[in-house]
């Protein structure tokens, strides 16, 4: 996913002039953030998204569950250059891009992954989901 991220970033600033993180309107340590979360594990990109996706009353309290796990320690010490548990929070406050990676990861997760060895295809997949995630900003 990390691929489709770079470029779907490029694409953007090809397209647009201006990087995939102004397309969604966030900050560029977004980016940063999710593709850390990413490179440590789609699970755990998933579970952190999960949070994202609940109201603000909901997220607090499942913060504090999620902190606790042994996925949350992980994600806290992967993510400490960033600020750790912070940067989930920060997340959330900037989580239209995470809640759209996620989105478009889930929906072509089962492509990629039945295409694994096979590189001018995924080339190709990597390019129309970069697109597609593109266009969703």
């Amino acid at each position: 996913m990390s691929a489709v991220i770079n470029e779907a970033d490029n694409i953007s600033r090809n397209s647009r002039g201006y990087p995939l993180y102004e397309a969604y309107d966030v900050p560029e340590r977004v980016i940063v953030i999710v593709s850390k979360i990413i490179d440590n594990g789609w699970t755990k990109f998933v579970a952190v998204v999960a949070l994202l996706a609940l109201g603000p009353f909901a997220f607090s309290a499942a913060f504090l569950a999620f902190i606790g796990n042994p996925i949350g320690i992980a994600l806290g010490i992967a993510l400490a250059a960033y600020g750790g548990v912070k940067a989930i929070k920060y997340l959330y406050e900037n989580r239209k891009l995470p809640l759209a990676i996620k989105e478009v990861g889930d929906r072509y997760k089962s492509r990629f992954e039945a295409h694994r060895n096979e590189t001018s295809y995924l080339d190709r997949l990597i390019d129309g989901v970069a697109h597609y995630l593109f266009l969703k900003a």
